[in-house]
């Protein structure tokens, strides 16, 4: 009795878990990087199944990672070409960014002459502008936001001036304010599209931006983000996430603390980005991507990089975790369905016929037997879900005792059966180790398709190791080994009635799980 004990606490360990979780991972690792993402940390997969927010950086993302003057306005009593040559004096011409190219490009288009600084300080974040001296005169260029603080009268000479048309960047000659460049990004041919797929999978997309509100609400509405555009000055905890569209005046070091706050409010976050100051926040987020052209350090800090341009290959990586979620799923249920049918089979047939009806040697080999075939499902052939996944342990629960319970049932009329006939023991364990063999890999076939399992044809991996096991069995009871031999017409007989049961069950099983 106590060996018996020990085997039905063997094979209840699921030995193969580990093994199936990362064999799913890397197989679709392999196939996102046929498919233009590189896979830096396996875990990401998985989570892009339940992700259920998504933070877009606009910049690069939503719209390519370039930008034109659309707009120069000039505010002051000096003329253009004098104003602009010293706008040229606050770009940075050692690292450009996109902003100083996109200016640059306008002055060489108008022919403007450029000059040197005579003492220059480049752009940072936290002051928002770069800074320059020419002669007598202190020239500033950045953000219309933070500059315009600088001059109290800058309210009076914007005047008409539309903001919404593109992101504004300022400039000003001894605080005073001289000229705004309305900037304009150009969308990705794919945004469109692609939002909507993401729309479509249950997923919210909110848009991070530093422009400000009234053009980050004009991108968000050309890309069809439906909701309100708010300034992270607004973003609380009291929001309603869900009424977003994006949010404006967002500095790098902004989004981590956004990413943290969505996680608190019970957000699977995912984050796209690609600058050095955005990796604390892809690294935080449960589905960090890289953009293709990020730097070192944001790839790093990701669990997943795009090589190519574009977001549609975000669409590939939530597809990727579906399936590694379904086919979790069928391990799951396949395992728990196993492990009860077992023991309530051979618990049940010791009681009533005071004895184990199957011998320790055939339990070892239909343990072994069946983690080599549920390993496989982490190649099966699956589909993709619409709608952020959640482990529903009690649900899968059900499941799998409603299809134990059929698979014992079924057995226990097979030992009846057998019993009537007169069997001997040792043949009756051979039977019941046949009729286990293959109800668990007929099992795996049930819980792997939402049809029924003759109409859905699973990976060939999956088919060749079932086919495998198919072989082995078939051997070792016809010819004794390690088991009671058994004729070919018993084997057939084990076979067939594992057959048929799979089919009562899987259209009853079918029909339960369509209701529910």
């Amino acid at each position: 009795m106590l060996p018996f004990l020990a085997m039905m606490f063997i094979a209840s360990i699921p030995v193969a878990m580990p093994s199936t979780f990362a064999l799913s991972n890397s197989f679709e690792a392999t196939k996102l990087s046929q498919e233009g993402v590189l896979t830096a940390d396996l875990t990401g997969i998985q989570d892009a199944a339940n992700l259920n927010l998504l933070l877009l950086d606009k910049t690069g993302t939503i719209t390519e990672n370039k930008t034109s003057v659309f707009k120069w306005y000039n505010l002051c009593q000096k003329a253009d070409k004098e104003v602009l040559s010293y706008v040229s004096a606050t770009l940075d011409e050692k690292n450009s960014g996109i902003i100083d190219d996109a200016i640059f490009t306008f002055l060489k288009q108008k022919n403007i002459k450029l000059i040197k600084a005579d003492k220059y300080i480049s752009f940072t974040s936290d002051k928002g502008y770069s800074q320059a001296q020419v002669g007598n005169l202190d020239l500033k260029l950045g953000s219309f936001k933070q500059l315009s603080q600088l001059d109290t009268t800058s309210i009076e000479k914007i005047g008409q001036i539309s903001f919404e048309n593109g992101r504004s960047v300022a400039f000003l000659i001894n605080n005073k304010l001289a000229g705004i460049f309305i900037l304009k990004d150009t969308i990705r041919p794919d945004a469109i599209t692609t939002l909507q797929e993401i729309k479509n999978r249950g997923i919210k997309a909110i848009m991070l931006t530093g422009d400000n509100q009234k053009t980050a609400q004009s991108i968000a509405a050309q890309v069809g983000l439906q909701g309100k555009v708010i300034s992270i000055n607004n973003f609380t905890e009291n929001l309603n996430i869900h009424e977003l569209a994006g949010i404006a005046d967002v500095l790098p070091e902004d989004k981590l603390f956004i990413v943290k706050l969505l996680q608190q409010k019970g957000f699977i976050v995912g984050m796209t980005g690609d600058g050095v100051n955005d990796a604390p926040a892809l690294k935080q987020a449960e589905v960090g991507i890289a953009m293709h052209n990020a730097t070192d350090i944001a790839k790093k800090s990701s669990k997943m990089v795009l090589l190519q341009d574009g977001l549609s290959p975000i669409i590939k990586i939530l597809d990727a975790g579906h399936r590694v979620y379904h086919r979790m799923t069928t391990w799951s249920l396949t395992k728990l369905s196993r492990t009860a049918e077992l023991t309530m089979l051979l618990t049940i047939g010791f009681i009533c016929l005071n004895y184990i009806p199957m011998a320790l040697n055939a339990m070892v080999i239909y343990t072994i037997m069946n983690n080599m075939v549920t390993m496989m499902i982490g190649t099966d052939n699956t589909y993709v879900s619409y709608h952020p996944e959640n482990w529903d342990i009690l649900k899968l629960a059900k499941r799998a005792f409603s299809l134990a319970s059929g698979f014992m049932l079924s057995g226990l009329a097979l030992l009846y059966f057998c019993t009537q006939k007169q069997i001997a023991p040792a043949k009756i364990g051979a039977i019941i180790y046949i009729y286990l063999v293959f109800s668990a890999m007929l099992l795996v076939l049930i819980t792997r398709s939402k049809t029924y399992f003759w109409k859905s044809l699973p990976s060939k991996y999956v088919y060749i190791t079932q086919l495998i096991n198919i072989v082995i069995t078939f051997t070792i009871t016809a010819i004794g080994l390690g088991i009671q031999q058994l004729a070919l017409s018993e084997i057939g007989l084990a076979i067939l009635f594992s057959l048929l049961a799979a089919i009562i069950i899987d259209v009853i099983y079918k029909k339960i799980t369509v209701k529910n």
